[in-house]
């Protein structure tokens, strides 16, 4: 399933008791669970969304980056999103929590279900 971000900036990162890309155009991508960052030229790193140090490291890798493409498995609720010059944030599935959601302005909701499936909800009328 294709996430309908693509093109969007990342413009603010919330690392209150999850970390919350607030993206260009107001959709919001919400992860609760640990998640992976790779890159072409980075190291391999898993963030942990409870780590207070994770602000600092995730300022510094991810505001500003464009998405070139974010998809979200619909068997295992895993979500991908890939940004322009290669950086790759994989968020896995959860057993016992939903590790990831994506809102949008107009009220559309994709969760993660706990241990994996999505569950998406349409705009508000």
């Amino acid at each position: 399933m294709q996430i309908d971000i693509r093109a969007c900036r990342v413009e603010e990162i919330d690392t209150e008791q999850a970390v919350t890309l607030g993206l260009s155009g107001g959709a919001k991508i919400r992860i609760e669970s640990r998640f992976d960052l790779a890159g072409a030229d980075s190291a391999h790193r898993t963030i942990d969304p409870e780590d207070p140090g994770s602000d600092r490291d995730l300022q510094g890798m991810l505001r500003g980056q464009v998405v070139e493409a974010a998809t979200a498995d619909g068997d295992t609720g895993s979500l991908t999103i890939v940004f322009t010059g290669g950086l790759c944030l994989r968020v896995p599935p959860d057993p016992d929590f939903e590790s990831w959601s994506a809102s949008w302005p107009d009220g559309s909701l994709v969760v993660a279900l706990p241990g994996g499936g999505l569950s998406c909800w349409g705009p508000r009328r």
